[in-house]
């Protein structure tokens, strides 16, 4: 199908780098659409690291942000897409600068049949302290086609949130289990993620000193949020016993493989969470999960695949999964992924979500 047949999409997103959640997921959405869309990409934020996320005023950022404004505009007078994709951050300053593009698509609609498409990955938690963004969010997408993650996360917004048209769209994976991953004589914990105190791994990692006595080691991959998450981290583990937790750094491909595979629980005591991707890649290699209660991770997780607890009760929720051990989760957790998150489910259920009218 040539460009000029096809639908036009602007894509207006978070892609790599750096890779967390709403990049990953922006990236395979990307992919998939643009196989059947003529597709301009917009992307969201200048970051490069996860450690550079979140510094709105500076004049670089400031810079890319005006010109976030005016490339937008340009694309709608003279591309005129049928299909504007956002990934809006509902949460800190990244909310304020989304605004004014939901502002422009929505003023846009009057003089156009477009649709937008306004993919959450996140928990709206500024909406949530501020009542005015909370209806200025209601407002505006009355208008537009939302697409959450999961049902329990309907449940953040106010009363009055009546979108166009809801979707729930899970996330997927494309980590791959594999059986033949080598035993180990030792029981292993994985934490794989940013290392930032509020995803939970500072209170991960302080509470490895209690299983100091266990057969047990830790594993913590991922990229530091900043220097003082970093300088935390290598404090508390400097007071360890030598060999109970390790860093890897932060990983990718067939290395975070491994580390799915040959680990024994995947940990994640985050404060706050959508849904989590490292969730979704255990399930794929048939790894048990113990998270904390929090947004839609309630949604994902029951006693036969791993514990969902508040963390009180984190230490005893690891030692009874340890306890009851990985192969008793195994084949459900794969089953889990099979039925809720797979690749194929994603790609058609997000195809489903642009052809709609």
């Amino acid at each position: 199908m040539s460009s000029d047949s096809k639908s036009k999409v602007l894509f207006v997103a978070h892609v790599p780098p750096p890779n967390h959640g709403a990049a990953i997921v922006g990236e395979r959405v990307l992919s998939i659409i643009s196989k059947i869309y003529d597709c301009k990409l917009l992307r969201l934020s200048n970051s490069k690291s996860i450690s550079s996320m979140g510094k709105g005023r500076t004049l670089s950022n400031v810079i890319f942000v005006l010109a976030l404004y005016l490339k937008t505009f340009f694309y709608l007078i003279f591309y005129r897409p049928k299909i504007i994709y956002i990934t809006p951050s509902l949460s800190g300053f990244a909310f304020l600068r989304d605004l004014p593009l939901l502002v422009l698509f929505y003023i846009y609609l009057f003089f156009s049949k477009s649709k937008v498409i306004c993919h959450v990955h996140m928990r709206p938690l500024l909406l949530m302290d501020s009542s005015i963004l909370m209806t200025a969010w209601c407002f505006l997408s009355i208008k537009f086609e939302v697409i959450l993650l999961s049902k329990s996360l309907r449940n953040d917004f106010s009363k009055n949130f009546n979108p166009k048209k809801l979707h729930l769209l899970s996330n997927t994976s494309q980590v791959k289990y594999d059986k033949n991953e080598p035993l180990k004589g030792r029981q292993s914990i994985l934490y794989i993620g940013h290392i930032m105190e509020s995803k939970g791994a500072i209170r991960l990692l302080a509470l490895a000193q209690k299983f100091s006595s266990k057969n047990v080691t830790f594993h913590f991959a991922g990229e530091f949020g900043g220097e003082a998450d970093r300088a935390k981290f290598f404090n508390l583990m400097e007071h360890l016993p030598e060999g109970l937790v390790y860093y890897h750094g932060p990983v990718s491909g067939e290395q975070k493989v491994r580390l799915f595979n040959s680990a024994d629980l995947l940990a994640l005591p985050s404060f706050s969470e959508a849904q989590p991707l490292t969730i979704i890649e255990a399930f794929s290699c048939g790894l048990p999960v113990v998270a904390t209660r929090t947004g839609g991770v309630v949604d994902m997780l029951d006693n036969s695949i791993g514990r969902c607890v508040e963390f009180d009760n984190f230490e005893s929720a690891i030692i009874e999964v340890l306890g009851l051990g990985k192969g008793n989760f195994e084949q459900r957790c794969l089953n889990k992924y099979s039925r809720c998150f797979s690749e194929s489910k994603f790609i058609s259920e997000c195809l489903n979500i642009f052809k709609a009218n």
